[in-house]
């Protein structure tokens, strides 16, 4: 068995990345609501939007206006095949409900396990010699 090289970079870090998934954050301001739903529009997932009047619908969004005079998301309903728009002073609550499909395939990624088998196959060699 070899050791571990004392020069090699730790690539744990970018190997873990961290998911949004199954993510609620607080919208207590503007700012958060903002922030997390820039968040969402990027999750390659669904999300479950709760409404100011209690409802709950889960949805993939894929666009948003949040600098219209009264900005808001457009969304398509996991249960319905429609594209609906919901304003964001309408918006109580937000979870990452859906899988993240992206997950783990960033390009950091990709570079650190190419960099971890390069470094896998040098050690082998050295290994055999």
């Amino acid at each position: 068995m070899t050791q571990p090289s004392t020069n090699s970079t730790p690539i744990k870090s970018v190997l873990h990345e961290q998911s949004l998934e199954k993510w609620n954050p607080a919208l207590t301001t503007k700012e958060e609501l903002y922030d997390a739903l820039d968040k969402a529009l990027d999750y390659r997932g669904d999300v479950t939007l709760t409404l100011k009047d209690g409802t709950k619908q889960v949805m993939y969004i894929y666009n948003r206006k949040a600098k219209a005079p009264e900005p808001f998301i457009e969304a398509m309903p996991a249960d319905k095949d429609e594209k609906i728009r919901i304003y964001y002073k309408d918006i109580a609550g937000l979870f990452f409900s859906g899988v993240d499909t992206a997950a783990g395939k960033s390009w950091a990624v990709w570079m650190a396990k190419q960099a971890a088998k390069e470094q896998a196959e040098k050690d082998g060699a050295a290994a055999k010699s």
